[in-house]
């Protein structure tokens, strides 16, 4: 029974290695797939009256406006930047409730096999007073489609 267990282990492990193509460098552009630009939407926050999970791709105003609401400040670039739901779609890697500062990068951004694959980077800071649902919003335009895969890579630091 313990050889099956440890086997068990070793498969999980492997298959989660595989998923987040952890195993791929950059300099292998050809495995990991094509790189897909993005920018990243600022100045948005997640509703108090979310539960559970947000969907990693959202298509439509209508469906984002449900997760999320515009953040404005009065710093020069304290504007949400603009979604276009006609021309664009939104990735988002919502990283949960936590009492520690997070911030959210993204590493890369890949087309391969129909399948768009976000590897970002979290940064986890000191613990607050408070808590937070730290999270990513990635907008693609809509000529890239593909199935979603979401990995959190371990930082260089």
């Amino acid at each position: 029974m313990k050889k099956g267990s440890v086997l068990l282990i070793y498969s999980i492990l492997l298959s989660l290695l595989l998923a987040c193509n952890s195993g791929k460098t950059k300099q292998n552009t050809e495995d990991a797939g094509t790189n897909v630009e993005y920018k990243i939407a600022k100045n948005y926050f997640i509703k108090n009256d979310v539960d559970g999970a947000i969907p990693d791709k959202i298509t439509a105003q209508s469906e984002f406006e449900k997760y999320f609401g515009m953040a404005a400040t009065m710093d020069p670039e304290g504007t949400p930047t603009p979604i276009d739901f006609s021309k664009e779609y939104v990735i988002v890697a919502d990283y949960g409730v936590t009492v520690r500062d997070v911030i959210l990068n993204p590493a890369s951004l890949t087309l391969k096999e129909g399948v768009l694959n976000l590897e970002y980077k979290a940064e986890e800071g000191e613990e607050q007073g408070f808590t937070s649902r730290p999270f990513l919003l990635i907008v693609v335009a809509n000529a890239t489609q593909g199935e979603v895969t979401l990995c959190q890579v371990k930082s260089g630091n």
